[in-house]
């Protein structure tokens, strides 16, 4: 186990320093090796003082997160207002170092790292630390009274973290209602609704997804956040369209977890229309490049309809399912040619007030 301690560097060692209150079951291991100045003082003040002194105000470690991202983490407080707060109580008593600590469990087993900041560093990194479980962390500081008198204070209020070592996985993202045609995909909504799985498998929790909208004129980044953080997502979310009708996006999703890691991307490419009582897309249309026309009709039990050509004449009959959301033109007559350049209607069979006209552009 290593300590590294920031901004000023201190080289590690494998110096250990049992204080008194060590205790059965207890690991506690100094790991740097400590400038004479500090290590005589601690020596000096343990050998003197078995209790703290509990007149002596509190320092403050900064909050931490509830995960913290790889196997470090650095600590930080204020120095100078731990210094303020200490002259307003006892003028002219200087704070002459920091101590501090991260304690953890692990194996039955208490494991307590520590060491020594120098006056001016309000910082501490702990590196090699384990992950998954909760890490503690304690702040005190030693001080200098005029007549030489040194003072232990009491710890800090404890923060925790965990260690949070690998990212989240996205599992899977569903559209609902997307619709497929050749190789066209839509919705027919502008608000759509996404179906999304992930997890973080080790030591962590999705927190947020990201969602990226990106088409040819828009490019459009939203953060949704989970409401309840947790190791495995299941989830049903909705989205509003930003980029226009027609046009084509590729919707991008990654999660996140608490400890700011993303995960890997699923994207899928599809454009939205607001149904009407019927769309017919993409008009014009070239069959001749393997595109299909798409015909939706908002009427339900819809199995048939005709194609005519601009004299009237029956080009084609097309059939779907009832159950089926559209219906579906290659741009080839009944005998399996391609039409010809022109202008076409599409007529549901017996409904002639529900029509279309579709344009052919070879």
């Amino acid at each position: 186990m290593k300590i590294r301690f920031c901004p000023h560097a201190l080289f590690l060692s494998l110096f250990v320093f049992n204080l008194s209150f060590a205790q059965q079951d207890l690991i506690r291991i100094q790991a740097w090796k400590t400038p004479e100045k500090i290590r005589s003082l601690f020596l000096t003040v343990t050998a003197m003082t078995a209790d703290v002194d509990t007149t002596l105000p509190a320092p403050r470690l900064k909050p931490e997160p509830e995960y913290t991202y790889g196997e470090k983490n650095t600590l930080f407080w204020d120095g100078d207002s731990t210094q303020t707060m200490l002259s307003s109580v006892y003028p002219g008593m200087v704070i002459w170092a920091f101590e501090i600590q991260a304690r953890y469990r692990k194996a039955d087993r208490d494991t307590v790292l520590w060491g020594p900041v120098a006056v001016g560093d309000d910082s501490a990194t702990f590196t090699d630390l384990p992950a998954g479980i909760t890490i503690e962390y304690r702040l005190r500081y030693y001080a200098k009274n005029s007549q030489g008198h040194f003072g232990r204070s009491v710890w800090s209020d404890p923060e925790k973290s965990i260690q949070d070592v690998s990212a989240p996985t996205l599992v899977a993202l569903h559209i609902q209602e997307l619709k497929t045609s050749g190789s066209k995909r839509w919705v027919d909504k502008e608000t759509i609704w996404l179906d999304i799985t992930a997890f973080d498998p080790d030591s962590g929790k999705v927190e947020k997804m990201v969602l990226h909208e990106k088409g040819a004129t828009l490019d459009h980044v939203f953060f949704h956040d989970i409401e309840k953080p947790s190791a495995s997502i299941d989830t049903t979310i909705p989205y509003t369209m930003h980029v226009r009708e027609h046009e084509y996006v590729t919707l991008s999703v990654r999660a996140v977890d608490v400890a700011g890691r993303e995960s890997n991307e699923i994207s899928i490419d599809f454009f939205w229309w607001k149904i009407e009582k019927m769309v017919c897309f993409p008009n014009p249309f070239n069959p001749a490049s393997g595109e299909i026309s798409t015909i939706t009709v908002e009427e339900e039990n819809i199995t048939t309809a005709r194609i005519f050509d601009p004299f009237g004449h029956l080009v084609r009959v097309l059939h779907k399912d009832a159950s089926a959301d559209f219906f579906e033109w290659d741009g080839k007559n009944g005998r399996g040619d391609l039409v010809s350049n022109g202008g076409y209607f599409f007529v549901v069979d017996g409904q002639p007030q529900l029509y279309c006209k579709i344009a052919v552009l070879r």
